[in-house]
């Protein structure tokens, strides 16, 4: 599994960040409340969502519009968006780059059961009667980007509930006492 380190501008050079990497993915996890019945699926690799988000659109159209700042009018999350070490991340997770997919593997740190499956394992779980099952919760992530510090991380996530149901988002999270938490999640596709 690799990571993205980036310096005041971005760079492609990648190190190791293995243990970080699920650190970041686990406080994403750890801040959804899914129902004791619902069933959390994370696919086994990182996948490139980049497309999601058009090159074009700057980070100014998007700092305000999280959930945290916009829906719940969080006014420690909205300041928070106004670091300008968040535009620099969010020009990197723009950038799709299938060079960083990598493999996962079960050193997620979450306070609910997940299964970590194959795309082919995940097909087969929409191959159920219709009203005898409910749809898993499935989660396909992208490799994090941090910070030069390592004190803030950008990632983007696919969120799929069903046939019709999903979203696509970004999650921005900051290192605070040396835990990672989420500092706001942006929509860019709903369905």
């Amino acid at each position: 599994m690799l990571a993205i380190v980036l310096a005041c501008q971005p760079v492609t050079q990648s190190v190791e960040a293995i243990d970080e990497t699920y650190d970041v993915y686990s406080a994403f996890l750890n801040s959804i409340d899914p129902a004791p019945e619902q069933s959390i699926v994370v696919t086994n690799t990182t996948v490139a969502l980049a497309k999601d988000l058009h090159p074009q659109t700057p980070w100014s159209l998007v700092a305000n519009r999280g959930h945290k700042c916009f829906y719940e009018k969080d006014p420690v999350a909205c300041q928070k968006l106004n670091d300008p070490a968040w535009a620099t991340l969010f020009e990197a997770v723009k950038q799709p780059s299938y060079a960083d997919i990598g493999k996962l593997s079960d050193m997620f740190r979450v306070d609910f059961p997940i299964r970590l499956l194959s795309d082919t394992q995940i097909s087969q779980l929409y191959q159920y009667e219709e009203g005898k099952e409910r749809a898993p919760f499935i989660f396909r992530f992208s490799t994090p980007i941090y910070d030069a510090e390592a004190k803030k991380a950008a990632f983007l996530y696919a969120f799929n509930c069903g046939p019709n149901c999903g979203r696509r988002e970004l999650v921005l999270l900051e290192k605070v006492d040396q835990q990672w938490v989420v500092v706001d999640v942006f929509t860019f596709g709903i369905s």
